[in-house]
């Protein structure tokens, strides 16, 4: 009985050591899953280069600003495609209407810990 029990314990340790596992999701996951995930890795990747250095709240608010405002610009977008534009496509692009450049601010906010909305 008790060896049926310690193994019950085992595989569900094991099961949700495998759920819990982003890297599990990332190959067997679905499409947007997928996405997220790597959203997430450049979002805290950016993050944490822009942010180097800065001592305060403020110095990362406006490093994350400065880097928004050089870095996505609008320039050479049609009326076509600025309602299929992904975050990340025009993050990495650095192609992107206020609407972009909004999110890209507060999604890099709150990685950096700083309150966003």
């Amino acid at each position: 009985m008790k060896r049926k029990h310690w193994i019950i314990i085992v595989a569900f340790n094991i099961l949700i050591f495998i759920l819990l596992n982003p890297y599990f999701w990332f190959i067997c996951g679905s499409k947007y899953i997928k996405g997220k995930i790597i959203e997430e890795l450049v979002l805290r990747i950016m993050t944490e280069n822009l942010t180097q250095g800065s001592v305060s709240d403020q110095e990362k608010a406006l490093k994350l600003f400065n880097y928004v405002d050089t870095h996505i610009f609008h320039k050479n977008l049609n009326a076509a495609n600025i309602s299929d534009t992904k975050f990340l496509k025009s993050f990495v692009n650095g192609k992107g209407w206020c609407d972009e450049q909004t999110k890209a601010l507060s999604k890099l906010a709150r990685k950096a810990g700083l309150r966003a909305r």
